[in-house]
């Protein structure tokens, strides 16, 4: 029988806190190789590597069939069980699986070069571009295979190094392939990132002890298939995630240009610089802990309400400071060109924040194994971020994507909490509603102080407002860390004093 986890905050902060290391020496490799490519590629570069990128992504979701994902629940209930022969079949059906899916989708995509390339550019100049981009399918399945062993049996720290040592590789490499060879820098620099991702999961998923099994490849089918009927759903979403994402970069090249698509693409990558460690942590452990304990719908809706108040609470001061300092951390990060990515950055944070609140109720259907409910749910999602982009860039140019993701996540957040309430009761806590109260204003009033208040006293009062919320977000963190440290002692004084015939409520 599996044991029902205590108050999870700590934990929550302790792998959101590690990630959040992790997140800090990414982000760093990340902002020297981003301003080297805006100093050398600018924007219309930029564009290209966003629009290749959502090109690959949106291949490996649809050759990788959700393996991955599906790959980390069923390995996570394996090891929770403490069954290691299943873990271990398991383990090698996965790294089997997404080895042939990825040289799959690899051929689709050198055999579809020519036409992709006139679907996204209007021409076949990059067909070969695109073909080259087949090795990227081989080494990003490679790399979400391993990863997912990874994520599964909780290795948390090695996730992290590996994203560490891949970020590095790529951000050293960067200078010498865009200098070098500034011709072919785009496609290059997407091979050497993934190459670099690939090559760092091998290093640390070798050290992982799994036990000797015997698998023949007729075994490795069979028991394929309740990763694939599990992973369908994930990879449904994920391709769909993909599939509007160059949806979204090929709408903004045909009615803006190259370069509309490249200050997109810097504003996107900046709004989850600094909540991007949150929602990692969210799906390297929240993940595997809630599909844990799946069963009880009290203890998962707990868990839910846990993850997002810490989330929220760890994000909302970085919220706030990105729309104070939006246009300096675009010319710091960037470059004078990139200004318009201000406007775009301003409006993408705020759906940011709805995001951290909104994911754990997702990885809720997600834990309980509700494909389908999962499925639609995301097909609404990304049918209605398709009209909102085409609608919205029509009418307010570059600055309307930014305005269509937060109108997205406005409605994303209020299906998933009608949702997962039909689905397990869900309801939020008090103390979520109670940190709403305080954070919808505050946002309101720091994203309206450019437009409301003169220079310089719009920037003193949004400055001085982030201030005020990073001390109070800090403070309550604390205060949920030290209580439960206190419920945890008390606990095992009370289970001291049973032991010796004694009643806690009698001596405490």
């Amino acid at each position: 029988m599996r044991q029902q986890p205590n108050h999870s905050y700590a934990q929550i902060l302790t792998s959101s806190v590690w990630m959040g290391g992790t997140s800090l020496i990414t982000v760093l490799a990340a902002i020297l190789r981003t301003k080297v490519l805006a100093v050398f590629l600018g924007p219309a570069g930029i564009g290209l590597i966003g629009l290749l990128t959502s090109m690959t992504s949106m291949v490996g979701a649809l050759s990788g069939m959700g393996i991955s994902t599906s790959g980390v629940l069923k390995i996570a209930d394996a090891a929770g069980a403490g069954e290691e022969i299943r873990v271990a079949r398991t383990v090698r059906a996965v790294r089997r699986i997404v080895l042939w899916l990825g040289i799959l989708g690899a051929l689709l995509l050198a055999m579809f070069c020519v036409p992709l390339s006139r679907l996204t550019f209007g021409t076949a100049e990059h067909a070969g571009k695109i073909a080259l981009l087949s090795l990227v399918i081989v080494f990003g399945a490679v790399a979400e295979g391993q990863m997912a062993v990874l994520q599964g049996l909780r290795r948390m720290s090695d996730l992290g190094k590996l994203t560490i040592l891949s970020t590095t590789v790529s951000a050293v490499l960067t200078l010498p392939i865009v200098y070098f060879w500034p011709q072919h820098a785009v496609v290059a620099l997407l091979l050497v990132a993934s190459g670099a991702g690939m090559a760092s999961s091998w290093w640390y998923a070798r050290r992982i002890k799994i036990a000797p099994v015997s698998i023949k490849w007729r075994d490795t089918v069979r028991d394929a298939r309740p990763l694939v009927r599990l992973g369908l759903a994930s990879m449904s979403a994920g391709l769909m995630v993909a599939a509007i994402a160059f949806v979204v970069r090929v709408v903004i090249v045909r009615y803006l240009g190259f370069e509309a698509a490249g200050i997109h693409q810097s504003a996107t990558a900046l709004s989850g610089v600094y909540c991007g460690f949150i929602l990692s942590a969210m799906a390297t452990d929240f993940l595997p802990r809630v599909s844990s304990v799946a069963r009880d719908d009290a203890v998962c809706n707990r868990l839910v309400n846990e993850q997002a108040e810490v989330g929220l609470l760890l994000a909302f001061p970085g919220i706030c400071a990105t729309l104070t300092f939006a246009p300096l951390l675009v010319q710091l990060l960037y470059s004078g060109t990139f200004g318009l990515a201000a406007d775009v950055l301003r409006w993408q944070v705020l759906g940011v924040f709805l995001r951290v609140a909104s994911w754990p109720l997702g990885y809720l259907l997600l834990a309980k194994g509700k494909a389908k409910l999962y499925f639609w749910t995301e097909v609404s999602y990304n049918a209605l971020h398709a009209a909102l982009i085409w609608i919205c860039v029509q009418l307010w140019g570059l600055p309307g994507t930014g305005i269509a993701f937060f109108g997205l996540y406005v409605y994303y957040f209020l299906l998933m909490s009608v949702v997962t309430q039909r689905l397990s009761g869900f309801a939020w806590s008090i103390a979520n509603k109670r940190f709403a109260l305080v954070a919808v204003p505050t946002l309101a009033l720091v994203f309206t102080c450019p437009m409301v208040l003169p220079s310089p006293w719009a920037s003193i009062a949004a400055t001085t407002t982030t201030t005020l919320v990073g001390l109070c977000s800090v403070r309550k963190l604390i205060v949920l860390a030290g209580r439960e440290g206190n419920q945890e002692v008390f606990a095992d004084r009370a289970g001291r004093l049973r032991a010796a015939g004694l009643t806690p409520t009698g001596v405490l």
